[in-house]
């Protein structure tokens, strides 16, 4: 039943989105823990955002070439990986050591509204976050339709590689400004 297809496909990959989520985003907090030094912390980053840019590069050179068969889709393939990423995910979580929390003085409540304030002030903040959600948004747009322009316009999901090795290009072109950026604005 195609409707039924169309309803695991959507809750398997919020529920994936999710558990990555859960795992990516003490990663990316990672560095305010190590460092208070911005420069170094723009260095963590950086080489965090280039390995994970480099790996899905790969993925996205290597996966069409065993996920495809004369240009179709094989499914089993498809499953496997994919079961595959959603078991990853439920380990790194499983296995996660990090528990590091923040001391407050006893007695000291979290006051929700003062925090969204104080972001709002915070100008390298909500520029950080507008463009990590554009650019998000944005890779999650091109990485799903590019399936569909190789496979069905193309007719050829193999030069889906060409693709990939272009967003090595992109990667290596921001890394090697956003450490100058951060270091003029802040």
């Amino acid at each position: 039943n195609y409707g039924l297809r169309l309803a695991f496909m959507f809750v398997t990959y919020v529920l994936y989105e999710a558990l990555y989520t859960c795992v990516n985003v003490p990663f990316g907090t990672l560095s305010s823990v190590m460092t208070d030094d911005v420069s170094q912390r723009t260095a963590l980053s950086c080489y965090r955002s280039l390995g994970g840019t480099i790996f899905m590069t790969v993925m996205v050179m290597v996966g069409p070439l065993f996920l495809y068969v004369d240009n179709q889709p094989v499914a089993g393939r498809i499953l496997r990986r994919g079961r595959g990423g959603f078991k990853q995910d439920i380990h790194a979580l499983r296995d996660d050591a990090r528990r590091i929390l923040p001391e407050r003085p006893q007695g000291e409540k979290l006051n929700c509204l003062r925090v969204l304030k104080e972001i709002s002030h915070n100008k390298a903040l909500l520029g950080v976050m507008f463009f990590s959600l554009t650019g998000m948004i944005g890779a999650s747009v091109v990485n799903g339709l590019n399936t569909y322009l190789y496979k069905d316009f193309f007719g050829n999901v193999k030069i889906q590689a060409v693709s990939g090795m272009l967003s090595v290009l992109y990667a290596v072109l921001s890394f090697a400004i956003t450490k100058p950026l951060a270091n003029k604005f802040g």
